[in-house]
Order: structure tokens, then C-alpha cells, then sequence
């Protein structure tokens, strides 16, 4: 720790630059310049340098220019291209078709209840999670015909105990 100088440092940016065959960036150097720092602080915390024998490391990089971008006219030039585009796929096609040309299943409507047994068949919501996500405590609590044959089904497989199946059909 005591041959890390000033002298130390500005030799190992010029290994660095040979090393790259080119100045580094400011970015770079500063990561490195974090690892050192790091480094040095560890060093001080054990007593083997003190603050003021400590280097500075310094950053001469080169300083990166931005990579180019959209000027707010041609952005919105691009997305007024697309929009009438967009609206007459919209208007010639139906959910069923978006679908079948994405790889997609068609947008169904899935009930509150539904998701919840779709959740709890996947092993992503617990038994009382499904409990409480379709209201079985509460009055009035009533399942479809065909969420009162999944629960047949899940306590059928042992994946829902007979306490919520009951809860579940009553």
C-alpha cells in the first residue's frame, strides 16, 4: 500500500492507455478511479496510510459525446407515420386475427374469480390468498358453474384442502 502514489498513478494511466491503444474515456477512468478509492479507504480503516500520504486520483479522460437522437419533429413525424397505419389494422382486423399474427392468445374477458383460480393453479396464490380473492367469507358469495368445477377439480388433485372447498361451494 505505501508504493501507491502519485507517481504510481500516473504511471498506471499511461499502462492504461497503452493497454487500449487509446486515451480511456472519462467513464472509464472514473470506474477505476471508484475501485481505487475503495481501496484506499480500506487501507486508511487498517492504518496502513494515513489521509495525508493518500493519492487523489485524478480523471483526464477523454469526455464521451452523447450518441445522436430524435429531434422533437422528427419523433413526432414518425409517430404520426404510424398512427394510420395503426388504425386501419385496427379497423380491418379483429382481436382473434391481432392474435393469430402476434403468437398471441386473443384477449378474453378473465373474471376477478377467474384470475385467482388461474393465480392458484400456477402455485403463484396460496389456498387462503383464493379465499380471500374471491370473497368466500363474504354474504352473498357465489362461484360459476364452471369456477364450482375447478374447485372439484383442485380438491380432486389435493391441491386445496376440503375446509376450502367447502367455503368455496357453500
Amino acid at each position: 500500500m505505501a508504493n501507491i502514489n502519485a507517481k504510481a498513478l500516473v504511471d498506471f494511466g499511461k499502462w492504461r492507455t497503452e493497454q487500449l491503444g487509446r486515451k480511456a474515456h472519462h467513464s472509464t477512468i472514473n470506474t477505476h478511479n471508484t475501485a481505487l478509492n475503495r481501496v484506499l479507504d480500506e487501507a486508511e480503516q487498517r492504518g496502513w496510510i494515513t489521509h495525508a500520504i493518500r493519492p487523489k486520483p485524478i480523471n483526464d479522460g477523454i469526455k464521451t459525446e452523447s450518441r445522436g437522437s430524435f429531434t422533437k419533429e422528427e419523433y413526432k413525424k414518425a409517430e404520426g407515420d404510424r398512427e394510420p397505419q395503426e388504425a386501419q389494422i385496427a379497423n380491418d382486423t379483429t382481436p382473434a386475427q391481432v392474435a393469430a399474427a402476434t403468437d398471441q392468445p386473443a384477449a378474453s374477458k378473465t373474471s376477478a374469480h377467474e384470475k385467482a383460480f388461474n393465480l392458484f393453479d400456477s402455485g403463484k396464490l396460496s389456498e387462503k390468498a383464493l379465499l380471500i380473492a374471491v370473497g368466500a367469507e363474504r354474504s352473498g358469495f357465489e362461484l360459476t358453474e364452471d369456477l364450482r368445477l375447478r374447485t372439484l377439480t383442485a380438491f380432486e388433485e389435493s391441491w386445496l384442502s376440503e375446509d376450502a372447498m367447502i367455503k368455496l361451494l357453500s
